[in-house]
């Protein structure tokens, strides 16, 4: 800057003197350095912004990778708890099963065999041929009577068997649809969280096009203050410098330091967060 000042006053007082060869001479020299600095700076600042592309490129693959992993962690978390807690309740479902059949076992086995009146009125009568000593008719009559209690008694285990069977078909199917409601509210719990993980993925990649964006921008505000020297003398902002080299500053937050191994979840968290 000073000696593009320095050569302007020169060129103006060789003019003033009416040098004008010589101050066309000088003229032309100070336009040949002027290209050539900006030809210069012009191969310097691409190589810097393809650096900080290269930067910002590797910077957005590793958190990519890193957040695809984190992704793949979260939704095998999430799987798992919702499938251990699904377990837990068909268990549960189990046991209620279990002792329901038991009580219900229980309690028909505990129920009395009620016999037909005529079975009583059978036995009374063979006891009165007994004591008149009709002891054959009484027989008969016994063996009768045996058969009747054989018949009740199976019939009557039978129509247990069956309403413990009945009521066991009942409460299955009450479980069964409980199951299935469950299940279906793992399912249901388990797009829910795929969604979740979708959009979570999705603003990052935003965020990322957002920042790729603003450093575009800058970069091309560098490359147009070239042929524009008065944008060139004025500098740039705070902001503009750490939109400019956006690429160097992300790769060193993802890579860390020597000493210092980045969480792979946490990375993208506060990395990408608006200014």
């Amino acid at each position: 800057m000073r000696d593009s000042v320095s050569s302007r006053r020169k060129i103006t007082l060789l003019a003033s003197k009416g040098h004008y060869a010589q101050a066309q001479e000088a003229d032309e020299a100070r336009q040949r350095r002027i290209e050539e600095e900006r030809r210069r700076r012009q191969q310097e600042l691409k190589v810097q912004q393809e650096i900080e592309w290269k930067a910002f490129q590797d910077a957005r693959e590793c958190c990519r990778k890193d957040t695809r992993l984190c992704a793949a962690m979260e939704e095998i978390r999430l799987k798992e708890a919702l499938h251990s807690r699904y377990s837990e309740l068909c268990r549960a479902h189990e046991e209620e099963m279990q002792a329901y059949s038991a009580r219900v076992e229980a309690e028909e086995a505990h129920r009395s065999v009620t016999l037909a009146p005529a079975y009583m009125e059978t036995q009374a009568k063979a006891s009165r041929l007994a004591a008149a000593g009709r002891y054959a008719e009484a027989a008969r009559l016994k063996a009768m009577t045996s058969y009747l209690e054989g018949d009740a008694h199976n019939a009557a285990e039978e129509n247990k068997r069956q309403l413990v069977e009945g009521k066991l078909r009942e409460k299955q199917k009450e479980l069964e649809k409980r199951s299935l409601a469950s299940y279906r509210n793992v399912l249901v719990a388990q797009l829910w969280a795929q969604q979740g993980l979708s959009e979570k993925k999705r603003a990052v990649e935003a965020n990322w096009q957002h920042k790729a964006s603003e450093m575009a921008v800058s970069h091309y505000n560098q490359r147009r203050a070239l042929h524009l020297p008065l944008l060139d003398t004025r500098g740039c902002s705070k902001t503009e410098q750490l939109r400019v080299s956006r690429g160097t500053q992300l790769k060193q937050k993802v890579n860390g330091d020597h000493y210092y191994v980045p969480s792979l979840c946490n990375l993208y968290g506060g990395l990408l967060e608006r200014e």
